[in-house]
């Protein structure tokens, strides 16, 4: 079985790429993970060589994670069977292979996707392997992320303000993706569009990936979470929602300090303005300014973040508890 137009969705955290990959998940032809398998991060590229021991390295170490994780449990028997009919094993066909035996079976879908928050430099490498896949790519008002992640994260304070970065990351990487990638292959949207006019907009991604639109995208009651049972929103502001809303937008406005949309602004002013999200026109003050700076230098983070953007212009595409992580060097320009 060959899969031509497999899924792939990222963004920001706290951006709504969950909430569209369940909607997706409601048409009957797709079907998309639910923050389990994330090929891209954990397995793309990092077993090399494909021989024999580290395709199943790489197998024992999916299967070991969704077990432990998810509590999903997979035919290991299956995959490995299947792919000994291949001469040569890519990363692509293990990829389709596990999307295909572990998850897409069990339905009766034809189109398997994958959301992985932070991945959206995954995208180029995702299309090697899938020439005609399809990569949605999910973008927010930077402040509505800062607060809200700001309320979910156990990251130690003041280390939340590294969503500045990444949204700045997230910002450059968007425009770069546009200039390199066929619409045919990538469809960028804001969040806010998409709640806005939810049906309008799955309507739109419908034919980007090639599948008709279908009433239940809409219908939150017919959502469903990893187990197949009723989805509940994570949503930082109420226990539950009943309906694809534009509630969340501009909850900054009443939740954002004068320091954090100080810098912010600063760092962020530029990429803003390219995707339409207005500047507040606050007057800041001194004060606002220096318990910004005070806030960066706060944080060992937070300092080698600002650096990193005062040096070369440069965001983040990782989360702020990631200690592995080093800057890739892209010619935004």
């Amino acid at each position: 079985m060959s899969i031509n137009t497999p899924v792939f969705i990222t963004g920001l955290y706290r951006s709504g790429t969950t909430l569209l990959s369940r909607s997706l998940n409601a048409n009957p032809k797709i079907f998309i993970t639910f923050d389990n398998v994330h090929f891209m991060r954990f397995c793309y590229n990092k077993f090399q060589p494909l021989n024999s021991k580290n395709i199943l390295r790489l197998i024992n170490n999916i299967s070991r994670r969704l077990l432990d994780r998810n509590n999903i449990k997979i035919d290991k028997k299956i995959i490995i069977s299947e792919l000994q009919s291949y001469k040569n094993i890519s990363y692509s066909t293990i990829y389709n292979n596990i999307m295909k035996n572990c998850f897409l079976k069990k339905t009766n879908k034809l189109i398997w996707g994958e959301k992985t928050n932070v991945a959206w430099g995954s995208i180029p490498n995702f299309l090697k392997m899938f020439p005609n896949g399809k990569c949605i790519f999910l973008l927010r008002d930077p402040r509505d992320v800062l607060c809200s992640f700001k309320k979910m994260t156990d990251n130690p304070y003041p280390n939340y303000l590294d969503s500045i970065f990444a949204s700045l990351g997230a910002f450059q990487y968007a425009k770069f993706l546009k200039k390199k990638i066929s619409k045919n292959n990538l469809f960028i949207i804001k969040y806010e569009n998409f709640v806005n006019e939810p049906e309008k907009n799955l309507k739109k991604i419908c034919k980007f990936i090639g599948v008709s639109y279908d009433k239940e995208m809409i219908n939150i009651n017919s959502f469903r979470d990893i187990n197949g049972e009723k989805w509940f929103s994570n949503t930082s502001y109420s226990k539950s929602i009943n309906k694809i809303s534009t509630s969340s937008i501009g909850k900054w406005k009443k939740k954002i300090l004068n320091e954090e949309l100080c810098l912010l602004e600063m760092v962020l002013k530029k990429e803003m303005d390219v995707y339409g999200y207005n500047l507040s026109e606050k007057k800041f003050s001194t004060k606002d300014l220096a318990k910004s700076f005070e806030i960066i230098f706060a944080s060992s983070l937070l300092t080698e973040r600002f650096k990193l953007w005062m040096e070369e212009n440069r965001g983040v595409d990782t989360y702020p508890n990631n200690p592995t992580w080093q800057p890739v060097k892209v010619d935004f320009d």
